[in-house]
């Protein structure tokens, strides 16, 4: 929309935060200066959290849902750093190391003693709550460079195992989503029905796409 909001038509014309990245992202892509701007300052304006996180659902003028989707922070997070260079403007950049280290403080975990992505700060407890396709390695690289700080590779080596245990043979595909059980991730259904049958569905594909462009060829 000319205001900066990305409408999910299909879905009644409501927001989401991962939307609004997805917009960013592209707008970015495009040198599409004036569009990105008015994304993010509508986002900002409208779904940002005083921690900084961006919160997950908006409908009919107001937040429905403030929780966050960690995905959308991350891609957020990109989208700013790419516009940062896109633009040449160090601003930019600023924003996203403050966002990115609201992700480290409220949406990372423990596993295996280094820091892992979790699906928002509400899947913090146990049973930590993971979504393999908000695992980015690609932005967790251009933080660790951005940043000097280590725990942003550590993010990147723990992304790549947990997803590599939740691709087992024959099949590799990943699930939907998992949680964290006697200290191994485990597919399970949705949060709202984790003991559901795991899937393979429209999340889990971003997964193979995340993990393809990780920048360790290995």
């Amino acid at each position: 929309a000319a205001d900066g909001r990305v409408q999910r038509l299909d879905q009644g014309g409501d927001t989401v935060g991962e939307g609004q990245a997805y917009g960013m992202l592209i707008a970015a892509g495009l040198r599409d200066e004036e569009r990105f701007d008015a994304i993010w300052q509508w986002t900002k304006d409208n779904m940002r959290r005083p921690d900084g996180l961006i919160s997950f659902l908006w409908r009919d003028g107001r937040v429905e849902d403030p929780e966050p989707a960690s995905d959308a922070d991350v891609d957020a997070v990109r989208a700013l750093l790419a516009a940062a260079c896109r633009f040449d403007r160090p601003a930019l950049r600023d924003e996203a190391l403050e966002l990115a280290t609201a992700i480290l403080t409220h949406e990372t975990a423990t596993f295996q003693g280094a820091p892992m992505l979790v699906a928002g700060p509400w899947a913090r407890k146990d049973p930590i709550t993971v979504n393999p396709s908000y695992f980015s390695p690609a932005t967790f690289a251009a933080l660790d460079q951005a940043t000097g700080d280590g725990r942003w590779g550590s993010l990147s080596a723990s992304s790549r195992s947990v997803t590599e245990i939740l691709m087992p043979e024959p099949g590799r595909l990943p699930p939907d989503w998992a949680r964290i059980e006697g200290g191994d991730p485990v597919p399970s259904g949705p949060p709202n029905q984790p003991e559901a049958p795991p899937q393979y569905g429209f999340d889990a594909v971003r997964t193979l796409v995340r993990m393809a462009e990780d920048p360790d060829p290995a």
